[in-house]
């Protein structure tokens, strides 16, 4: 998965053998603008599924937002495990976030 917003794109990536990293790359010149090392996407990092403004919205098992700017993280949850997780939507303002998502599995998942 990943997720476009903020002029960068996000993506879980695997440079070679490493374990996997989430990476933020400028759309203008794939320069790297910030990356987290060793993370989990199946874990608390989950994967880029939407940006609104300066956050970029991740999802596993929990629910995690990180600064489109340096990568640093917001805020999470701590949900009980659900499978397959979808993020299907996400509208955030300064004070409040709503978040859409699906604990079943579709679409030949």
């Amino acid at each position: 998965m990943w997720a476009i917003g903020d002029d960068a794109v996000y993506v879980i990536d695997r440079n070679g053998p490493s374990a996997p990293r989430l990476a933020a790359y400028e759309l203008t010149s794939g320069k790297t603008r910030w990356q987290l090392d060793n993370v989990d996407p199946y874990g608390t990092i989950g994967w880029p599924w939407h940006v609104d403004g300066d956050m970029l919205f991740t999802i596993w098992t929990n629910l995690a937002v990180f600064s489109t700017r340096d990568g640093k993280t917001v805020w999470q949850t701590n949900y009980p495990k659900v499978p397959f997780p979808r993020m299907t939507g996400v509208r955030a303002n300064s004070t409040s976030v709503f978040v859409a998502f699906s604990s079943t599995p579709s679409g030949g998942d």
